[in-house]
């Protein structure tokens, strides 16, 4: 409730930017992307050319369907800063062009771009982005029922997720892990995992998320003849 420092140059500041990118991940992940776009579009022009908003233009056509939008807002960020900005930017735009490609089911792409996203973050350090790509991956070898290479990805994306404390990137984790499973039969293998993540999208009110990992715990338990 405390009023803000003036804005002298009309560039804003980091703590500006810091709150604003707070706000749009906070509406995103309980899937108000309306509101998400809203402070996008009603930040100060200075805020809203910065790459990490920018990224995140993408990333609410992404949440809204609008694959071709968020492919052409990604591509415009690949010639983001240099430096470890510039690296971290970079191998978030390469995620995002691998989970487009996961939708438009086309696992050989989204395996090209999620390569150079996973040694682009690795080389940043960034933990928490590196075991979400890494989980992407992991759908994507899965796609094409290279089992071992996602297993590999799956192991590794959640050792960094765990190191980086993202409950919510574990959550993700362990529903693609459940739907990994049940591609190949595993039912009874599957029915843990998702009952973990469906309590931790609970607990972060990720409502699309619990949604299809819910959905998914009933094929399982059918398919466990558990009515």
């Amino acid at each position: 409730g405390l009023a803000a420092p003036p804005d002298i140059d009309g560039q804003g500041s980091e703590s500006d930017l810091d709150t604003l990118l707070q706000k749009i991940e906070a509406a995103l992940l309980v899937d108000h992307v309306d509101a998400a776009r809203a402070l996008i579009q009603q930040a100060q022009p200075a805020l809203r050319a910065k790459p990490e908003v920018r990224f995140q233009q993408g990333h609410v056509e992404f949440k809204s369907g609008q694959l071709d939008a968020a492919q052409a807002t990604f591509e415009a960020l690949l010639d983001a800063s240099p430096g470890l900005g510039g690296a971290l930017i970079r191998g978030h735009t390469w995620n995002a062009f691998g989970a487009i490609a996961i939708e438009r089911h086309d696992p050989a792409a989204a395996l090209r771009s999620l390569d150079k996203a996973v040694d682009l973050l690795g080389g940043a350090h960034a933990s928490g982005a590196l075991g979400t790509a890494l989980n992407n991956r992991a759908a994507a070898h899965g796609m094409v029922r290279d089992y071992d290479a996602a297993l590999a990805d799956f192991a590794q994306a959640r050792i960094m997720l765990q190191a980086a404390g993202d409950r919510l990137g574990l959550a993700v984790s362990d529903s693609n892990l459940a739907t990994f499973d049940m591609n190949r039969d595993r039912y009874a293998e599957a029915a843990p995992v998702l009952d973990r993540a469906i309590g931790r999208f609970a607990d972060f009110h990720a409502y699309d998320a619990e949604l299809n990992a819910r959905a998914n715990a009933v094929l399982v338990r059918l398919a466990l003849l558990e009515p």
